[in-house]
């Protein structure tokens, strides 16, 4: 079951903190992008978002991948951040921190892309689509696109963005946006 939960404790959990409700995993080693690799290829389906260096689909580049297969933890794969030196408390100038290659991260995610029989879940799936195909990446089975969904519930001039989706008066929470996707079952 993809994406289920209990809605009781799902409204009690929407007043805490993000970093009391979800567990982000940075994923910045191959041993970690294999493992995510392994459990997703056991996953009947799961939400995939991009990371861009901007809105122009034919000129931004792909920096990183957002992957989520159930509520409560999302990982996130970075291969091409720009960080500009910082100071540590030690007073050292860091100006990088380990992240991935694209190609490693091609090379492991391609074959869970391009599964046919595991869906994918997009927020503006066009967008992310031409991105990842730009980079490489072959993406199959999109099942669902939240954009497309809010465009269908919102009236016309109300946003339809993830963050305003969550504010929607006819999704008042983030977590009926999870419960109204289509079950994997």
């Amino acid at each position: 079951m993809l994406f289920r939960s209990n809605p009781e404790k799902l409204a009690i959990e929407h007043h805490k903190p993000l970093h009391e409700k979800y567990n982000f995993i940075l994923i910045d080693t191959e041993k970690k992008l294999q493992q995510l690799c392994k459990e997703l290829q056991g996953v009947t389906g799961f939400a995939v978002d991009t990371e861009t260096t901007g809105l122009d689909v034919m000129s931004c580049s792909l920096v990183g991948i957002s992957i989520c297969y159930e509520v409560g933890r999302a990982y996130y794969i970075p291969f091409r951040h720009k960080v500009e030196a910082q100071q540590s408390l030690f007073g050292e100038q860091k100006g990088d921190f380990e992240q991935l290659s694209k190609q490693q991260v091609l090379d492991q995610l391609q074959p869970i892309f391009g599964n046919k029989n595991i869906k994918k879940y997009l927020h503006h799936a066009k967008f992310d689509q031409i991105v990842l195909n730009r980079e490489g990446f072959d993406l199959h089975f999109v099942t669902f696109d939240t954009l497309i969904a809010a465009s269908l519930l919102c009236k016309e001039w109300e946003k339809k963005g993830l963050k305003e989706d969550r504010k929607s008066t006819r999704l008042n929470s983030s977590h009926e946006w999870i419960s109204r996707m289509p079950s994997s079952a």
